[in-house]
């Protein structure tokens, strides 16, 4: 599914103490959302369910935080990330995103966990001109996998700088 909502100027502030949940199935395909998240978004729960997380995936976020993330939790680990997200109004909010395996009673892999709470202004200030040279990055390719594995190679260079992995860097910069 591709969303075709075009972004606005207007952001939606997530309160301190709010949190977004939902979950996914494999595939990233949405299984539950919290009333949060229906507030935020805009959408309906049926609008919601068995559609992609990529309904709410904002164009300034770079495809290649997306693809590190999902071969992260495909391996069964937890990703934190800062993204800015696209509401159904077109308008933006910024969350930081702790994304984690969910298992059946058995122990196997069903799905995923996604909890979000309001980005802090620090982690916003610094990613935000960082995600702008990502995507101009991923922009000066054709390949999908140059694009992505450039723009990854960027964000681990700037990441680098600072002694941190990319985990240890967002979540330093989460509070």
């Amino acid at each position: 599914m591709t969303n075709h909502i075009i972004p606005t100027s207007e952001e939606i502030v997530i309160q301190e103490n709010d949190l977004i949940v939902s979950k996914t199935n494999l595939k990233g395909d949405i299984s539950y959302c919290n009333k949060k998240f229906l507030e935020v978004s805009g959408y309906s729960e049926g609008e919601l369910i068995d559609h992609n997380h990529i309904i709410i995936r904002h164009p300034d976020t770079p495809h290649s935080i997306y693809r590190f993330m999902w071969n992260t939790i495909q391996k069964e680990q937890e990703f934190f990330s800062v993204v800015k997200n696209l509401a159904k109004s077109g308008a933006y909010y910024w969350t930081f995103v702790s994304t984690s395996p969910s298992y059946d009673q058995a122990g196997h892999l069903m799905g995923y966990y996604f909890v979000r709470r309001q980005a802090s202004l620090k982690s916003i200030e610094i990613l935000e001109p960082l995600y702008q040279q990502m995507l101009a990055e991923e922009a000066q390719h054709t390949n999908e996998q140059h694009a992505m594995d450039a723009s990854i190679a960027l964000l681990d260079a700037v990441v680098a700088q600072h002694g941190l992995n990319y985990m240890e860097f967002i979540y330093s910069h989460a509070h």
